[in-house]
């Protein structure tokens, strides 16, 4: 079951998140015409339709320093910033960059592969129409962009609609890439698969890998897509639809930069455009893919050690009541969650586990930062944990960081706790009438989750105890038998 996206009142103007959302990071990446199309796979089955040179009557431009490569997928509302964004990394791209950008529009029936360099856009080629929520169109443009634009860096933007790890169980839940025509969107598991390919045909990972898209800066995401690539930049919140300032972005990049001062200066500008613009909150981060592995290792540990502990159920609820949400209310922080929870539970467990995500999370981050507001504590990566059962996602199960990590099962066990707490509650506020129904509860609970049915059945028994002490034992007893008031 999917939970409804709930925009917080007077935050968000139309983002990418909701219909019409725009995103921030619009980076292309330029196509330098070395060979010919036909040395290199179309990014569309059916192959390249029609092929331009590129040519300026110049000698062939020496490799740049980065070639960004966009994969702009305006087949769905966002159609009408399209031409915007193009404007802007056109009037944006320094001479030691190139853009090579796919171009699938809603109003349009076919693709275009665009070149952005030294303030010229050109077009390269079109094609038929492309499945953009296809992982393996994504796949086939990497190929292509790493084969016709060699640079010393390579970055790659997803530009369009996202919600972070999210399957299709609602109208809002579709990862990233939703192409309307086709129907399709790209999960968080197949941007793995596509990195992968381009990475093993070519020899190499992407430098950068930063989403044009809401929502997406997640452990879940960050998951399937770090073995790829060296730096992650994205949003945990909505990026408006005003999008990211692609020529302030390029305008503004310095000679020499790394992956590291590239992501730096990516966020930066991000901000400072929002700060500018209007009081709308806004946050980006960037991470180090190469120090992920250990938040991985840290939230599995946290999650092994709240499983065994017992108090863990009551402070955990307390902190969800106050822990930093987003726009999607399943998504929460996950530095801010270990803070508050490291307030507030002293087991030495939970403690050594808390300290190791510290660590974990202060050495992965490049930099996070936000605009204040409602984002006040945001710290750059956020995780899923949905505040009720009824509000889980059962394809949460399939993603490959649920079924390599004890996250899930960490999720499942609170679920089953809070469900149990609520169901005893009951009984004091409508007493032995109550009673069957939440025996049968407590009793289902305890098949999936026996810990957890053991500790609701003590519950009963102590209230039952109570009862009886009270001069009502004869009328609990004819509900739940003597057996549970003495505990046999």
């Amino acid at each position: 079951m999917s939970v409804a996206v709930q925009t917080p009142a007077g935050h968000f103007p139309p983002s990418r998140q909701g219909p019409g959302w725009r995103s921030f990071l619009g980076l292309g990446l330029v196509v330098v015409l070395l060979l010919s199309t036909a040395l290199a796979p179309a990014w569309a089955a059916g192959g390249p339709r029609r092929s331009r040179a590129m040519a300026t009557g110049q000698p062939a431009a020496a490799i740049p320093e980065w070639t960004i490569l966009v994969y702009l997928d305006g087949d769905n509302d966002l159609d009408d910033v399209v031409e915007a964004d193009l404007q802007e990394m056109e009037d944006g791209v320094p001479a030691h960059v190139r853009l090579l950008i796919l171009v699938d529009r809603a109003n349009t029936s076919g693709s275009q592969l665009w070149e952005c360099s030294k303030g010229v856009r050109r077009l390269h080629e079109e094609g038929p129409e492309p499945d953009m929520g296809d992982w393996q169109t994504l796949a086939r443009f990497l190929d292509r962009g790493l084969a016709l634009a060699p640079a010393s860096h390579i970055a790659l933007i997803i530009w369009n609609h996202g919600m972070g790890w999210k399957h299709p169980e609602g109208a809002a839940t579709r990862g990233i890439a939703s192409d309307d025509t086709s129907g399709s969107f790209i999960t968080a598991d197949q941007l793995g698969l596509a990195l992968r390919e381009g990475a093993r045909r070519h020899g190499r990972r992407l430098d950068v890998v930063a989403f044009d898209a809401c929502l997406m800066q997640m452990v879940e995401v960050a998951w399937a897509v770090h073995r790829w690539c060296d730096v992650l930049i994205g949003s945990e919140e909505v990026v408006p639809r005003a999008g990211f300032p692609y020529d302030r972005f390029l305008g503004g990049l310095p000679v020499g930069a790394d992956a590291e001062k590239l992501a730096r200066h990516w966020v930066d500008t991000y901000l400072e455009s929002y700060r500018q613009k209007e009081p709308q909150p806004v946050a980006l981060s960037a991470w180090r893919c190469r120090d992920l592995p250990a938040v991985f290792d840290a939230v599995n540990g946290l999650a092994k050690a709240l499983l065994t502990t017992p108090a863990a159920g009551p402070v955990v609820k307390s902190v969800l009541q106050e822990v930093q949400r987003f726009t999607a209310r399943d998504h929460i922080d996950l530095g801010h969650f270990g803070d508050l929870l490291g307030s507030r539970l002293t087991d030495e467990t939970i403690r050594t586990a808390l300290e190791k995500l510290r660590i974990a999370l202060d050495r992965a981050r490049l930099c996070a930062n936000h605009t204040g507001g409602h984002l006040r504590h945001s710290q750059g990566l956020a995780i899923y944990f949905p505040s009720r059962s009824a509000f889980c996602s059962p394809s949460y199960q399939t993603l490959e960081f649920a079924r390599m990590s004890q996250w899930d099962d960490w999720l499942a066990h609170y679920h089953a706790w809070l469900d149990m707490s609520e169901e005893v509650a009951r009984l004091e506020t409508e007493g032995a009438v109550a009673l069957p129904e939440v025996v049968r509860r407590v009793e289902q609970l305890a098949r999936s989750h026996p810990e957890v049915g053991a500790a609701g059945q003590a519950q009963i028994r102590f209230w039952a105890v109570h009862q009886a002490e009270g001069g009502r034992a004869a009328e609990v007893e004819a509900v739940i038998g003597r057996g549970w008031l003495s505990g046999d």
